[in-house]
């Protein structure tokens, strides 16, 4: 009969832990400094540079590390066919976001448009938005924050510029995705909103004071056409451009991103500015980390 762990010496147990590890880089603790420890954990995709813990961490226990390093698009269709295989796993939500955070990292390399959506499609069945309490991550998850801006750079990228606000049909390497678009959302106030352009990747300079809202979506800035025979609102000229934001909306996403058929809409809200100011001029429409998207 085997003796029980729970009966074996300290020094068994310590030579047991040697053995183990003797093959293994040694292992050390040491002080960080603020920002050091702060940048650790703050790690993602989005850096351009690395992997999140989280992420790194499901590539290791599904053994896909080196197939992440050496096949990257067979490392994410591995870890798609477990995901789908696992769905009711504790796990899941690590899951959707390393399957986010993973297309992103590879959109970013090969400049791909369809793997921008996909992170984008993956970063939203993660949040969950629509979903109840208990399926939505923790608020206080740093990867919340990671997701939206994985979710917004994602469909600037897929999206590209100017936006076409029209229903669209996408194919994935792994899915079929259609987006409907109502055209009755690109009218507002007797204008109707013309040459949509991302505003994600533009920062302001020379302003003292940008204003944003928080939110889920991709941040916009639209000409507004005067309908014919109406009068021109006040503050509204030809130079200037609406800010507005898109977001994709997808039911139920966690079942519908690991299916090979999904459905959604683009749902376009126009940002009011506040009482007192008059619409904001293109430059000052959006910064790179501070967005104007805000939830319809």
């Amino acid at each position: 009969m085997r003796p029980s762990a729970r009966g074996l010496r300290p020094a068994t147990v310590l030579a047991a832990c040697l053995m183990a590890t003797a093959c293994a880089p040694p292992v050390s603790v040491q002080h960080l400094s603020l920002t050091d420890a702060y940048r650790q954990r703050s790690e993602s995709a989005l850096d351009g540079r690395h992997l999140s813990t989280t992420t790194r961490i499901v590539l290791e226990r599904q053994n896909l590390w080196r197939n992440w390093c050496d096949h990257p698009t067979l490392a994410i269709a591995t870890l798609r066919a477990s995901t789908q295989a696992q769905f009711y796993t504790p796990d899941l939500p690590d899951q959707l976001f390393a399957l986010a955070e993973l297309n992103y990292r590879l959109a970013g390399k090969r400049h791909d448009r369809a793997l921008f959506l996909a992170a984008a499609l993956y970063a939203y069945a993660y949040l969950n938005p629509d979903g109840p309490p208990q399926a939505q991550p923790n608020r206080y998850d740093p990867h919340v924050r990671q997701a939206s801006d994985i979710y917004m750079l994602g469909l600037t990228e897929a999206l590209g510029a100017p936006v076409d606000l029209q229903s669209q049909r996408w194919t994935l390497p792994f899915a079929t995705v259609d987006l409907s678009a109502d055209p009755a959302q690109l009218f507002w106030q007797g204008y109707r909103l013309t040459d949509f352009q991302p505003t994600a990747r533009l920062v302001a300079t020379g302003i003292r004071n940008i204003y944003s809202k928080p939110g889920l979506g991709e941040p916009l800035a639209a000409v507004p056409v005067r309908a014919t025979g109406q009068p021109p609102a006040i503050g509204m000229t030809d130079k200037l451009r609406v800010p507005a934001n898109l977001l994709m909306a997808i039911p139920d996403p966690r079942r519908q991103v690991l299916s090979d058929h999904m459905t959604g809409a683009l749902r376009l809200s126009v940002l009011e500015a506040p009482t007192g100011m008059t619409p904001l001029p293109p430059a000052t429409v959006a910064d790179t980390h501070m967005t104007l998207p805000t939830t319809p």
